[in-house]
């Protein structure tokens, strides 16, 4: 992976640092994973959940997308990913459902920083 490209992840935000250690240092396998981020359905899935307030659904997107943001270093999703499956578990369902555009702002960032 080239430094420019590491740089354009670092300034939005993800830690490649400490995702290349969950990817044993191989940085092909670990951008091989960031493209493969930008074609996971789980993000669309939780905006339809949302839409229609399918509860399992919802609660499920969120928990995949939570992983999935971790794993790579997408540190500020991850904690908002976090927040939303914590009030999923406690059945705040609609305190959930509000955190989608703060959700989709940090997902999209996160898309735009791969794609360059």
């Amino acid at each position: 992976m080239e430094e420019s490209k590491k740089q354009i992840l670092a300034e939005a935000g993800i830690n490649v640092t400490k995702a290349l250690n969950s990817f044993m240092q191989m940085e092909p396998m670990y951008e091989k994973f960031l493209n493969k981020f930008c074609l996971d359905p789980s993000f669309e899935n939780l905006e339809q959940a949302v839409e229609v307030k399918d509860e399992d659904l919802a609660h499920l997107s969120s928990h995949t997308l939570k992983g999935i943001s971790a794993t790579l270093g997408m540190e500020k999703l991850y904690q908002l990913l976090l927040e939303q499956d914590n009030h999923f578990k406690k059945h705040e369902f609609e305190a959930g459902y509000d955190m989608l555009p703060q959700i989709k702002e940090e997902y999209l960032k996160m898309i735009e920083a791969i794609k360059k």
